[in-house]
């Protein structure tokens, strides 16, 4: 209901409260008049009533007063209701519609999120796939990577391995000599070893065992020093120098020896080893095998036998 409906009627009913007192007070006067009369009146009307009167009724003036005024509030009250029912009627129509316009609105909302979901589940899985190719792309250059890595490293080794070939020490027979080859002689064999590397090579030591063999050798060769042999021990050889070392020959010459070796049917054979460290902490060896008689006689000097020479 409207707030003008609701002032009119608390000021009606304001008014006929006021009348009501009014009428209370006027009432308390008229009793106060009748009492002041006389009571012997008042006595005898009071015998003569056979029935009591409990009512105590309003003057008229007010009565129709009080009478007009329901009338008039009835009316306003009948007047004002449509009105206020057509406007919460119009209110929650209003309502409704703002509601189904926001439901609306609402459902819009939903689709623009689910589609924007969408479209950041389907970013997410590329970006997923990307990733996977960056990933596998990664790996296969760290694979290239590692690959690479080796073969700089195998070339760091092929250069160290290079460089330490073309530095070290090669220890070798560079020449080998007889001496008193005459009959009732002991032959004097003294067998040159050379430096052919750039570094020195250091704690040489070295043992040879000359000795009159057939040719070609029917038995093996000595792959180790022999017990009574021992080892020579030079100086540490620098590169380019060369070391003679004597070997002793346990063997005198004789007719026999002499035609022998000239007949090429025996020679004289130098077996030995020479033991080294190089200039990279690293221990080698060489092993010599030479020969003098046989098919090349003892005129030109020793020459390499074909098995039994070795180098490390």
């Amino acid at each position: 209901m409207s707030g003008c409906y609701w002032l009119r009627k608390l000021t009606v009913r304001g008014f006929l409260i006021g009348c009501l007192i009014w009428s209370g007070v006027a009432l308390g006067q008229s009793d106060d008049k009748a009492q002041a009369q006389g009571g012997e009146d008042r006595a005898t009307e009071i015998a003569t009533d056979t029935k009591p009167d409990f009512e105590v009724g309003l003057p008229p003036p007010i009565t129709g007063l009080i009478e007009r005024i329901a009338t008039a509030l009835e009316a306003i009250e009948a007047k004002d209701e449509p009105a206020d029912k057509t406007e919460r009627e119009k209110a929650d129509l209003k309502a409704q519609g703002d509601m189904a316009k926001w439901s609306f609105w609402m459902m819009l909302a939903s689709f623009l999120a689910a589609a924007l979901t969408g479209v950041g589940v389907a970013l997410i899985w590329w970006t997923l796939g990307e990733t996977r190719r960056a990933a596998n792309y990664t790996e296969g250059m760290l694979n290239e990577a590692k690959l690479t890595t080796l073969a700089a490293q195998a070339t760091v080794e092929e250069t160290r391995k290079n460089a330490e070939r073309q530095l070290r020490a090669y220890v070798m027979v560079e020449s080998a000599n007889i001496k008193k080859l005459k009959i009732g002689e002991i032959p004097e064999v003294s067998v040159t070893l050379k430096n052919f590397g750039q570094t020195p090579a250091y704690d040489v030591r070295v043992w040879g065992v000359p000795g009159f063999q057939d040719f070609p050798l029917k038995g093996g060769l000595p792959t180790e020093r022999p017990d009574e042999t021992d080892d020579i021990v030079a100086a540490p050889l620098a590169p380019t120098v060369p070391q003679t070392i004597p070997l002793i020959f346990k063997r005198t010459m004789n007719e026999e020896t002499i035609r022998a070796l000239k007949a090429g049917s025996h020679a004289i054979f130098v077996v030995g080893q020479a033991r080294y460290i190089d200039a990279f902490k690293v221990e080698r060896e060489t092993d010599f095998c030479l020969f003098i008689g046989g098919p090349i006689g003892i005129a030109n000097g020793f020459a390499n036998y074909e098995i039994g020479n070795r180098a490390t």
